[in-house]
């Protein structure tokens, strides 16, 4: 029987997992694809303006004849960046200083409405672009500026204007290691097929008869690849992905250590310690029966969280360009999760790891939680006793009354089991097996503060 010995920084640990959050998740917004396209058209309306003040990385006050007001950069984000070799880093600090020499200079403001939030948002011109082109964007636009040097990245909302134009130098400011980049491995995003085709036998001999989603590959570390296939709603899917060997490594040297450590006399466990560092500290008190099935940071470790970003960023474009909506985008994903996937008896393992070497379903469930929860909606791990299920909420609640979901500070957690194929959002299973439910909710706060 798994039991924590009784170690300060391990009781430290413990304390520090709360059942459920306090802060009650907001409701996650989705917006489709838009594809502009944009080649040297004629300017849109623009607005002259000075540089007040810098806010933040993406928001700035700007003097509009003679009113100040809050502009926010459309389109750019500036997240932390994970990689396999070390802590987070937030990059925020260098777009900080970069649009901070901007103050006091005049400056050209193009709105865009897309987002529907009313703010004033949208793109900063350096210099008064002649033209609506690739080269105007790349040498006149702020945001584009920013997303080119490596100081942010594409926004993962994808409902903008220049949405194509900033993805395809997020790519280059990744395969150039300007900024944020520098830190990890060049991802190599392969091509996409872009309509699903209808499936007849499966699976299919070739890929022309799938529909695939963008590859991710790593070009300067060894990695362990794997090629999936699922279908979902009468079509089939490919899709190759790489994940660098020393993240899963990584992965299975922590699954591998949980239990030994449990099993272990006080003196072995004092030795074991010593050499963890903090991170590992906090998923090895997960791990204990103390923590009552709270595995809320395992499906929020940085470095995972880092590839699952960038595989919930693939799977949300491909289910957009299949027009589905926020359920059965969800939906989607969970038959990824629970088709592509092989079942397999196995100790609690990290996302990376089941991606690779697969697992039963708690380990499926942490890895589906972390691939939505980087896709925007609102996540939570159902436990009740040996049984595991993740919690999705919506912001738009399905209509059907017979799907099943755990209310828990005014959000209804969806149930999505993963068990096995075949499963959907929304079914629960016998009733029986779902008392007593524990409701541990998957957030950002869990990757800082475990």
């Amino acid at each position: 029987m798994r039991k924590i010995a009784f170690i300060a920084i391990i009781l430290f640990v413990l304390l520090s997992l709360n059942g459920c959050a306090e802060k009650e998740p907001e409701a996650p917004v989705y917006r489709p694809v838009s594809n502009h396209s944009v080649v040297k058209k004629s300017l849109p309306d623009m607005s002259q303006a000075l540089v007040v003040s810098v806010l933040k990385g993406n928001s700035l006050i700007v003097k509009i004849n003679d009113s100040e007001r809050e502009f926010t950069l459309a389109g750019v984000d500036f997240p932390k960046i994970y990689t396999p070799y070390g802590l987070p880093e937030n990059e925020d600090e260098n777009a900080l200083k970069f649009i901070t020499s901007l103050k006091g200079s005049t400056v050209y403001l193009e709105a865009d409405i897309s987002s529907g939030s009313g703010a004033l948002e949208g793109y900063i011109y350096i210099a008064k672009p002649g033209e609506i082109s690739d080269q105007e964007i790349r040498d006149k636009m702020l945001n584009a500026r920013l997303i080119l040097m490596g100081y942010a990245k594409t926004s993962l909302n994808k409902d903008f204007k220049y949405v194509n134009y900033f993805m395809e130098y997020e790519t280059e400011a990744r395969n150039d290691r300007a900024g944020i980049w520098d830190k990890g491995p060049i991802i190599d995003q392969g091509p996409f097929q872009a309509a699903a085709v209808q499936a007849n036998s499966f699976p299919y001999e070739t890929d022309s008869e799938y529909a695939t989603i963008g590859s991710i590959k790593f070009k300067d570390v060894e990695t362990i690849g794997k090629d999936f296939e699922w279908q979902y709603n009468g079509f089939s899917y490919r899709w190759w992905v790489e994940v660098p060997q020393s993240l899963v490594d990584w992965d299975r040297k922590i699954s591998d250590t949980c239990p030994k450590f449990y099993a272990s006399d006080g003196s072995t466990q004092n030795q074991m310690l010593f050499s963890m560092n903090e991170d590992e500290k906090h998923l090895l008190a997960a791990y204990s029966t103390e923590a009552k099935g709270n595995f809320a940071v395992w499906a929020a470790e940085e470095q995972n969280n880092r590839l699952t970003a960038i595989l919930g960023e693939k799977l949300l474009a491909r289910a957009q360009a299949d027009g589905f909506d926020d359920y059965q985008t969800a939906d989607f994903v969970l038959c990824f999760v629970c088709e592509a996937l092989k079942y397999s008896e196995a100790n609690m393992r990290l996302p990376a790891q089941t991606l690779i070497d697969n697992g039963d379903g708690d380990c499926k469930a942490l890895l589906f939680a972390s691939i939505i929860k980087n896709m925007g909606y609102n996540v939570s791990l159902l436990v009740s006793g040996e049984n595991m299920a993740v919690g999705v909420a919506f912001q738009q609640a399905p209509e059907d009354d017979a799907f099943s979901y755990h209310e828990f500070k005014g959000s209804r957690y969806y149930f999505a089991q993963t068990s096995a194929p075949g499963w959907h959002i929304g079914e629960k299973g016998d009733s029986k097996s779902w008392e007593n439910i524990a409701c541990y909710t998957v957030s950002q706060e869990d990757i800082s503060t475990g």
